[in-house]
């Protein structure tokens, strides 16, 4: 269990630190649309965002930057990242963190929640509706293999294979008898 005294140190540090954020994009070689969000604190020094995930999970990787020079000539050395997606873990986090934060963050967190909110099924987590819409419930969900799949759109996926074929045989036919 996280104590008061924690949760008001990760708020401070999020303030200063940390970026709660919603994205979403065009994705064109899917052609879907493609969202993102994150909870993300960067440091040069490793051991806050260390605190940080012992206390909330998400993963820290170091960034290099491609050797970039800074204005005084030095050579940029890098940076830590943390990253909390935006799950349930990461959502909860932010949930938690709202009455903390500056009235900046919190329209933040609202954004990212509302994008949260917007998701077909919010991801793996709670995935109410399939990524076509279909809602997942009652007879409309089968367990294949552990995974939850959409009816609707299965039948709908081999209403395609058939129609196909049965295009793919009757070619062959056309072109079996054209050549007798």
């Amino acid at each position: 269990m996280i104590n008061i005294k924690d949760l008001q140190w990760t708020a401070g540090f999020l303030e200063g630190e940390g970026s709660f954020t919603a994205t979403e994009n065009w994705n064109k070689t899917q052609n879907k649309m493609s969202r993102n969000i994150a909870v993300t604190a960067s440091q040069v020094n490793k051991e806050p965002l260390e605190k940080l995930q012992s206390l909330f999970g998400g993963r820290i990787y170091f960034y290099r930057g491609g050797g970039r020079k800074l204005k005084n000539g030095d050579t940029w050395q890098g940076i830590w990242i943390w990253w909390k997606g935006g799950g349930p873990g990461g959502i909860g986090l932010a949930m938690t963190l709202f009455s903390l934060m500056s009235t900046k963050r919190k329209e933040q967190i609202k954004k990212m929640i509302a994008l949260w909110k917007s998701f077909p099924g919010r991801g793996f987590y709670r995935q109410n509706h399939c990524c076509n819409g279909h809602e997942m419930v009652g007879d409309n969900v089968k367990i294949v293999n552990g995974h939850r799949v959409c009816i609707p759109c299965r039948q709908l996926r081999d209403r395609h294979v058939t129609v196909y074929m049965e295009y793919i045989v009757d070619s062959y036919v056309t072109v079996s008898k054209s050549n007798i």
